[in-house]
């Protein structure tokens, strides 16, 4: 990079969004080490904040230098001829790579699987049991995923007496949605103009990220979550890139469908669903405005996914309300798990001897035991939050809210400290979660957290599954990857599964979109961070509550790369 260029860069688009992500990454690298050295941050240090300043400004250079880098790597990529060329069909090696690689990941699926088997029954089971034993439903997890898992696994139960088979047949099932739904996805890309080279390495990705096969197997409800974000993700972008579906209704009832199924496996879903939808409406509203087609090629795409959307989200509150009143769901106060940051700002410094005197309502809270929990393990707030549900369920929030809001008005830098504690793990990539390594937790019977040193993954059979590995070596490789430091000695992995390295491609890619003025780009990256933050209000940090970003990576990485040359090859 020539002076002049850089210079240039440094006044225009790309310097600004350069210098934003490099004021962010320095900011947060700057509360990372302070933490680790003091476990508390310096707000109103002036050092603090002059060497944030000095580490933003060599960040801001060598964002720059790698903006340019990526920007000559991917203008080489003829990414409008090859959309022209399959605008009505795919190359037959196009078509080979699709097939090849579907089958060999399939493959490496079926190999991790027999590793895993019966595949990973664990994360809020009880639901799902309570489904299969005694026909109950609750509205603590995802009412729909329970009638799934669990009326898979009660037919195969009935039929074979196994719960290892009838979690397997699950997990199978499962599994096969999720390949179903990566080929499709991959299809899109193929037509929008991603190389066959490309192709192979995002199958090779998803056939041998051990974050991928840990997820895929695993019955936790993040997984499907995790797909039908992702075709959710792809559908939207087909509205601005094609291929044409038969008939825009078509398209607006697949969009509805699967913000239906994203709103009802997540207990906020309905929530993601808007800040998803609200992100791309706005981006295709600003775009109508300054002249240009909301959808290339589409004309009525705004009003495809605006339709999609609404219909979406009125199914899920139709789920959610008389659907759930007919198959007598029981309710569960959704606040229980909102209360987790403002917990965690009372939890720590009633930790540190510091109390504010309580309202005469709020008389019943114990600050001691909050302040107890924290000392156990300030990274997972179910330790402490419990203390407070009596609060919530006596409908007393509102004023634990206004105490809350007070404390933290007195003690701003304990708020922020405590909450970037809480979700360390979302922003710091050094840093390991040791959710699960609480008394509380290794006192639980038939857990086995206390044996390890990390909780990147529960990985492992919950009763009454139990695992019969048909390939120990490698069992033992997702043990140690998921449960022990630095990943199992390969600290590199952190790049594929870390929460908070997750993240901050998300943000690069935002930032670059944004240089590159790629609005596609810089819609998927803002709607998916959307959804982040959603997830930075809840207990603790784990894995598999961003399984959407595992999976979602090679499309936001290849929109951001190569959305502005797709745009104006649909054009």
């Amino acid at each position: 990079m020539t002076p002049a260029s850089l210079k240039d860069q440094l006044r225009g688009r790309a310097g600004v969004s350069a210098g934003l992500l490099a004021l962010l990454a320095s900011t947060f690298l700057c509360f990372g080490v302070t933490l680790r050295a003091t476990d508390a941050i310096p707000l109103g240090s002036p050092v603090f904040w002059l060497a944030a300043l000095a580490l933003a400004a060599a960040l801001w250079v060598a964002l720059l230098a790698l903006g340019g880098g990526l920007r000559s790597l991917v203008a080489a990529d003829p990414v409008g001829r090859r959309m022209r060329e399959r605008a009505e069909g795919l190359r037959g090696r196009t078509r080979v790579v699709l097939a090849v690689g579907g089958a060999c990941c399939a493959l490496c699926w079926v190999v991790a699987l027999l590793a895993a088997w019966p595949g990973y029954f664990c994360y809020d089971t009880g639901e799902i049991r309570s489904f299969v034993l005694a026909g109950t439903l609750s509205d603590a997890q995802s009412v729909l995923h329970e009638l799934f898992a669990g009326g898979v696994i009660r037919v195969v139960l009935a039929a074979t007496g196994s719960w290892n088979a009838s979690i397997a047949t699950f997990v199978v099932v499962q599994a096969a949605i999720e390949l179903a739904a990566l080929l499709y996805a991959l299809d899109r890309m193929a037509r929008w103009g991603a190389s066959d080279v490309v192709l192979a390495l995002c199958w090779l990705y998803f056939s041998l990220d051990p974050f991928v096969l840990m997820l895929g197997l695993c019955t936790t409800k993040d997984t499907l979550f995790a797909t039908w974000v992702l075709l959710l993700v792809v559908e939207c972008c087909s509205l601005w890139l094609g291929p044409r579906r038969a008939h825009p209704a078509v398209s607006a009832l697949a969009i509805a469908a699967l913000s239906f199924l994203a709103g009802a496996y997540r207990s906020n879903g309905r929530i993601v669903v808007a800040l998803l939808g609200a992100v791309v409406v706005l981006v295709l509203v600003v775009r109508r405005a300054g002249g240009r087609r909301a959808a290339p090629g589409r004309p009525g795409g705004l009003g495809v996914l605006a339709v999609g959307l609404v219909a979406g989200i009125l199914a899920g509150a139709l789920w959610s309300g008389p659907a759930a009143r007919v198959l007598e769901v029981e309710h569960r106060n959704p606040v229980r798990e909102m209360i987790s940051v403002p917990t965690a700002n009372l939890a720590y410094l009633a930790s540190r001897g510091v109390y504010v005197d309580l309202p005469e309502e709020l008389g019943d809270l114990d600050l001691g035991l909050l302040g107890m929990g924290w000392d156990q393990c300030y990274q997972n707030s179910d330790v402490y939050r419990p203390y407070a549900w009596e609060v919530v369920e006596s409908g007393r929030s509102r004023a634990l809210l206004r105490y809350w809001l007070g404390v933290a008005r007195e003690y701003p830098a304990a708020a922020a400290t405590s909450t970037l504690m809480l979700t360390r793990c979302a922003w710091d990539p050094t840093f390991e979660a040791a959710s699960y390594q609480a008394t509380w937790y290794r006192n639980v019977p038939d857990f086995a957290y206390g044996e390890t040193d990390t909780s990147v993954f529960a990985c492992w059979v919950e009763g009454p599954g139990v695992q019969q590995t048909k390939v120990p070596w490698l069992a033992d490789l997702f043990w140690r990857i998921s449960r022990h430091r630095n990943y199992g000695g390969m600290p590199w992995l952190a790049l594929l599964g870390s929460p908070a390295a997750l993240n901050w491609i998300l943000l690069g890619c935002l930032a670059f979109s944004v240089a590159d003025k790629n609005p596609l780009g810089a819609t998927v990256s803002l709607s998916l961070l959307a959804v982040v933050g959603t997830l930075l209000l809840g207990p603790t940090t784990l894995v598999r509550y961003y399984a959407f970003l595992v999976f979602c990576l090679p499309f936001v990485l290849f929109l951001a790369l190569r959305g502005r040359a797709c745009l104006e090859a649909a054009a």
